[in-house]
């Protein structure tokens, strides 16, 4: 092939030289000579010269090609590099007589700097991000590109025209600053903010009024208070044609099917002003030019639906499309029936049976009946397409959570019809699992093969901290401020077992757990786990004596920390428990088959659990001194309280996450039973509801909606059998004061103290002494005490002091011929606990940054008694003590001196009265108290307490837990301290700090 080649070369060269004589010829001939002998870069700066000639195909040693050369100067210039305008190529003679090519570039500058001047409306993290949004390529460290320059330019007014400001004018500016740098200055002036002042449908609008059409509309608003500061007033064409739209959809709703709208006409509109009307405040009245928009509006006929006619459905009944897309024969059609049922709904209903592939066309037919009114035949068209079955799951990102682990949560195995529905909850569960970030649609990769009607499915996680720790805490008027730490392990060996330790402590608090659970148990859907725990809990009794108002308010600041732990009662606790639950399909499947409420079972779970629980209830130690000034004047004493008890429950969760679930609902039931045949000292049962439900409000499809969340809680106990006796304070009406349920504090009603809310009744304290007698002190040493000279005490004083409680024979009035000597020594009212509860809480979540958001809350709850207790008595033990403190003084007959004898008496040189004594009785007294339950009257309703506020959420990743500061607002509030009922200091307006979650 060379040897032809050179041959034919040979032959042309001879046969112009020989016979033609041409100069084309000639030049040809030349130029198969001509060689390049070297190939420049010239002009670049930044970009080095070997990473320009990989581009360049033109080497050293080659022939020259015009056409070769033409397309290297191509290639540099695509490389995005340099000017095209002044990058070009020319040639120069060679030493050798080749061709050497130069390749002139101009290198684009890079941009150092960037400014906006003059720019007010818009951030410059906004115009970047809408940089980024419409690829100009345009921000610092890159390229100056004059086209891109240009299209930034025309974003950014495009920007300001969304802002308001539609007439702005930008202009571009650049500064050198070195060699291969520059400045771009974009200066804006952006002129007068322009706003909607009127908007305006006009033509045929049937009976709608311009009000109801412009409520449609979300995005653009007349100028007004709350359009002005949500930017709502502004004239965009984008957002308005969104908004025409959802006036077009508003209307088919009510039948106008055929609704339409022309070319709104934008015109001027005078002066608009904005701020708060009839209230002229500096910096809010805002006054600029106005818009005002005509949209030409027909609306058209009403249409009744006359016919649902089904076409292509095989799978089905017939019947079943037509009650699925929510068209009845009569009723006027509606648009949202064919968005929400007819597209997405049929769609839904063939994915369940794995026709994922199946189309919906909704085709209607009018007929016109008057000028107003008219009928639509509507035709489902559905094309099935075929059945595809679930032929592989991988899961990706699972480091050390086991594929088991996921795969058993998942209800679809693979070979079975691929089923949507089971599909999505499969996902609700996995993330439920609370081991990974929440799985979200687009996680979960799905491919389908037409030819084998198979889908294979790739989910990716991401998993959590395998360690968590997680903080609570707070400051509390009734609890004090604590302290808590909690330590698990979430997913021990990778088969999703969970290990905890919680610990917690304050100035009258201190706690502690154990606990591990397995999910399943010997490889079957039973998750199985026990705790330990203990705990010492110290609290106020009321009859407490408060000394000052002083001392009220500390106590309500500082959660009583400034009193003496001596004055407290202390409550230990210490037990454990062990619980099973299994999901509801394992009991669904055994009972009614595996197709009966497998919706319901899937959601559902049952648990079943068993406490062993001893408590021990100690009076404050002045109790136990020897001086009786210092008693509280009553009495929690309760030695051990074994508590044995079984909860059965039931779980229905569909939330989307463990934590801060920003949709779902949940429902709680269980009924805890303790004694009778369990044994124990408590005989009880306590049923309880629980219900919460998340819904997303706005920017729904993002990863941080705006949530409104609530909770409703009720509780109820009650006693069986044999009601348990005590004379102390630790149980009323056979239900222990622990188990009784009180409210306030930052899980239930957040303004209040933590277990302030309480029903409140009175309690009367009588004097109860017994072993009365005289003693005097020792003439030889006056540390001592000895017993009265006979005859110096008369009997009445003895008597006197002998006090005996209304027991048996003796009642609440003084009756020496019944030898009875009853003193009502003062009356005080005491918290009892409610034996039920009602909670309500409501909060709307927003989302600020990514740690920080904000709540508004309302809480609503009442604590009381739903039955009638009888009178409870509580005693304490005799202890040998002085009766009369300091003793008392006698006359010379023996009995107590009067303050008329003591006046008159003769006195000695130290003023002492001549012929009176002071004696000692000494004797065994106790407390005994009545506490009047029957008086009670606190029934649902009569004492509802709430508060209205709003908390400050700072979520630390680390811990898994939110600092909260909580502003609230307590209309109930009882602020009057002169009531005797008011025992704790309750504010109208509370700012509270707290860690945790109410729910």
């Amino acid at each position: 092939m060379t040897e032809r080649f050179k041959w034919l070369t040979s032959a042309l060269l001879i046969f112009c030289a020989l016979i033609m004589g041409t100069p084309a010829c000639a030049q040809t001939a030349a130029a198969q000579d001509v060689l390049v002998e070297d190939v420049e870069i010239r002009g670049n700066r930044r970009i080095p010269k070997e990473s320009i000639l990989y581009y360049v195909q033109s080497k050293p040693g080659d022939r020259y090609s015009q056409a070769l050369a033409q397309r290297d100067l191509e290639a540099v210039v695509q490389l995005g590099f340099f000017d095209p305008i002044a990058t070009k190529f020319f040639l120069d003679d060679g030493p050798r007589g080749g061709k050497v090519i130069i390749f002139q570039v101009k290198e684009y500058p890079i941009i150092r700097d960037l400014q906006y001047r003059n720019m007010k409306s818009a951030t410059e993290s906004e115009v970047l991000t809408r940089f980024k949004e419409r690829r100009t390529q345009v921000s610092k460290e890159s390229q100056l590109d004059p086209a891109k320059v240009n299209s930034a330019r025309l974003v950014l007014r495009e920007l300001l025209a969304e802002k308001g400001h539609p007439d702005a004018a930008v202009s571009i500016e650049v500064e050198d600053i070195s060699a291969t740098t520059v400045a771009l200055i974009f200066n804006v002036e952006e002129g007068p903010r322009v706003r909607v002042k009127d908007i305006v449908f006009t033509g045929d609008k049937a009976d709608f009024s311009q009000r109801r059409l412009r409520g449609a509309m979300k995005l653009v608003k007349e100028s007004g208070l709350i359009a002005t500061f949500t930017s709502k007033d502004i004239y965009f064409k984008e957002k308005l044609q969104d908004d025409l739209e959802r006036v077009r959809f508003f209307l088919g709703n009510k039948g106008y099917l055929q609704a339409r709208y022309g070319e709104p006409v934008i015109e001027p509109a005078g002066t608009v002003t904005s701020g708060i009307p009839l209230l002229p405040i500096p910096g809010l009245q805002k006054k600029g030019p106005g818009l005002r928009v005509s949209i030409p509006l027909e609306v058209g006929r009403r249409y009744k639906v006359s016919k649902v006619e089904e076409k292509g459905v095989t799978l089905f009944q017939p019947g079943v499309i037509s009650a699925v897309s929510g068209m009845r024969q009569g009723e006027y059609a509606n648009t949202k029936n064919v968005q929400e049922n007819v597209y997405k709904g049929i769609k839904d209903l063939y994915g369940t049976q794995g026709y994922i592939q199946a189309e919906v066309n909704f085709v209607p037919k009018f007929t016109d009946k008057t000028d107003t009114e008219g009928e639509v035949e509507v035709t489902l068209e559905v094309d099935e397409g075929r059945q595809f079955s679930l032929r592989r799951l991988e899961f990706i990102g699972n480091t050390n959570t086991r594929d088991v682990v996921l795969r058993r949560e998942v209800v679809l195995n693979e070979g079975d019809p691929y089923n949507k529905r089971y599909w999505d909850i499969s996902i609700l569960k996995l993330n439920q699992l609370g081991l990974f970030d929440e799985i979200k649609e687009k996680d979960a990769i799905t491919r389908t093969n037409d030819r084998d009607q198979t889908v294979d499915i790739d989910v990716q996680v991401k998993e959590k901290g395998k360690q968590q720790i997680s903080v609570n805490g707070g400051v509390s008027g009734f609890q004090g401020s604590f302290f808590g730490l909690d330590y698990s392990t979430n997913n021990l060996l990778g088969y999703g077992e969970s290990l905890g330790i919680s610990l917690s402590g304050g100035n009258r608090s201190l706690s502690a757990s154990f606990s591990f659970s397995e999910p399943y148990l010997f490889g079957k859907p039973i998750s199985a786990g026990f705790q330990l725990f203990a705990q010492k809990y110290q609290f106020i009794g009321s009859g407490f004596n408060f000394n000052n108002a002083s001392q009220v308010l500390q106590s309500s600041f500082f959660g009583l920390s400034s009193f003496n732990t001596d004055t407290l009662f202390t409550q230990q606790t210490v037990g454990g428990t062990i619980s099973l639950s299994s999901p509801g399909y394992v009991f669904a499947n055994a009972l009614f088959g595996r197709s009966r409420f497998r919706n319901f079972a899937n959601q559902a779970r049952f648990g079943l659990s068993y406490s062993l629980t001893a408590t021990a209830t100690q009076d404050p130690a002045v109790n136990r001194d020897a001086d009786p000034n210092n008693n509280i004047p009553v009495t929690f004493e309760q030695p051990r309280i074994l508590t044995s008890r079984v909860t059965p429950s039931l779980f229905y969760n569909t939330t989307n996450a463990q934590l801060d679930a920003t949709r779902g609902q949940s429902i709680m039931l269980s009924l805890s039973l303790s004694g009778g045949p369990l044994g124990g000292d408590v005989n009880t049962f306590a049923p309880s509801f629980e219900y919460k439900r998340f819904d997303p409000i706005f920017r729904k499809r993002t990863d941080k909606p705006h949530v409104l969340a609530m909770r409703f809680r009720a509780d109820t106990v009650r006693t069986f059998g044999k009601i348990f006796e005590t004379p102390s304070l630790s149980f009323i009406g056979g239900v222990p004061i622990f188990e009784r349920f009180y409210l306030g504090g930052e899980y239930d009603i957040r303004g209040y103290n933590i277990r302030s809310i309480s029903p409140v009744v009175a309690s009367d304290s009588f004097l109860s002494t017994r072993n009365v007698k005289a003693t005097v002190e020792d003439p030889a040493d006056a540390t001592k005490r000895i017993d009265a000279p006979t005859g110096t005490v008369d009997a009445t004083v003895l008597r006197n002091f002998t006090f005996q409680a209304p027991e048996r024979t003796c009642t609440q009035t003084l009756n020496q011929a019944s030898d009875c000597n009853v003193v009502n020594a003062q009356t005080f009212f005491t918290p009892i606990g409610g034996d039920t509860q009602f909670i309500y809480n409501l909060e709307y979540r927003v989302p600020i940054l990514s740690i920080l958001s904000v709540a508004a809350f309302a809480d609503v709850g009442s604590v009381f008694n739903s039955r009638k207790y009888n009178d409870q008595v509580t005693s304490s033990n005799y202890l040998a003590q002085d009766v009369i403190p300091g003793g008392v003084l006698l006359n010379p007959s023996g009995r107590v001196a009067t303050q008329e004898e003591l006046s008159s008496a003769p006195k000695d040189d130290l003023g002492n009265a001549i012929g009176y004594r002071r004696v000692f009785l000494e004797g065994e007294s106790r407390s005994f108290s009545i506490l009047r339950n029957s008086q009670a009257n606190q029934k649902f309703l009569s004492d509802v307490r709430s508060s209205f506020g709003m908390e400050v959420r700072i979520q630390m990743p680390v811990i898994n837990v939110p600092f909260r500061l909580i502003f609230a607002y307590n209309p109930q509030a009882k602020t009057d301290l002169t009531d005797p009922k008011v025992l704790f200091i309750e504010r109208r307006t509370a700012v509270r700090f707290s860690v945790g979650r109410t729910f």
